[in-house]
């Protein structure tokens, strides 16, 4: 999906958070899935928060995923999107959220 973004895409929760966590300055949104690997969306979500309250995150979820709102409120969750997520979907929740 090519929205005029420059993306870095990570192969796992473990690789995003390494990544992020080397500079988390260059980033200007998470976008992340609950289902993965090692950690849960919820959880990268969280200790990217924790080492940048201010970066907005989208979560993608399944029909099925039992999140509350206190969750996704202390991991910094800034917008949900359901699955399956259009392009559409993505594009106008990426932009709702960075221009917060």
């Amino acid at each position: 999906i090519n929205l005029g973004y420059d993306v870095i895409i990570a192969d796992g929760s473990l690789k995003a958070l390494e990544i992020f966590s080397n500079c988390p300055d260059r980033f200007d949104l998470l976008i992340t899935d609950q289902t993965m690997p090692k950690i849960t969306g919820l959880e990268l979500a969280r200790q990217v928060h924790s080492l940048r309250p201010d970066l907005p995150i989208i979560m993608c979820v399944g029909f099925s995923e039992a999140l509350n709102d206190k969750w996704l409120d202390e991991a910094g969750i800034s917008q949900i999107l359901h699955k399956p997520v259009t392009k559409r979907d993505l594009a106008s929740a990426t932009r709702k959220v960075l221009d917060k």
